[in-house]
């Protein structure tokens, strides 16, 4: 992830997967929900540590990546729970 300051910065981050996958660095993984590569997370060695986004239920039946779980997966989750 890409901090500055105070504030997450996911457009930089983008970038950045971008190039190291077009290089091969890392596989592909597309979000299911915007179309966007998944973020990959580092640890402070700047080794990754987890590649596989996040669960997209109850939207879509795969995976997506920080902002989709962010603005659409957890709050539909919280919509469907407030309806139940």
């Amino acid at each position: 992830m890409t901090w500055t300051g105070d504030a997450y910065n996911a457009d930089e981050d983008v970038e950045y997967e971008r190039e190291l996958n077009s290089h091969g660095m890392e596989a592909d993984r597309i979000c299911d929900i915007c179309g966007n590569l998944i973020n990959i997370h580092y640890d402070k060695k700047g080794e990754a540590y987890w590649t596989e986004g996040h669960n997209a239920l109850p939207v879509v039946n795969g995976r997506c990546c920080d902002k989709c779980n962010a603005e659409v997966v957890i709050p539909a989750r919280i919509k469907k729970y407030m309806e139940e």
